[in-house]
């Protein structure tokens, strides 16, 4: 049997606000400023990011 790559974990904006506790407009602020992971559009036009993306920029933040 052939195995499939798990897709990956989709985070809204909600998440991030919930699993980060920052508000929307300091997540966008980062983003604006190039220190957050960049989302993607999906089809229906929702903003979403990779949840791997956003574990790998939080591990970098609490490094610095």
């Amino acid at each position: 049997m052939e195995q499939t790559a798990p897709s990956p974990q989709l985070l809204s904006i909600k998440d991030l606000v919930a699993r980060l506790n920052l508000s929307k407009t300091t997540i966008y602020d980062l983003l604006k400023k190039g220190k957050f992971p960049k989302p993607f559009i999906q089809k229906n036009r929702c903003t979403r990011w990779k949840a791997e993306d956003v574990n790998k920029w939080l591990t970098q933040q609490e490094i610095n």
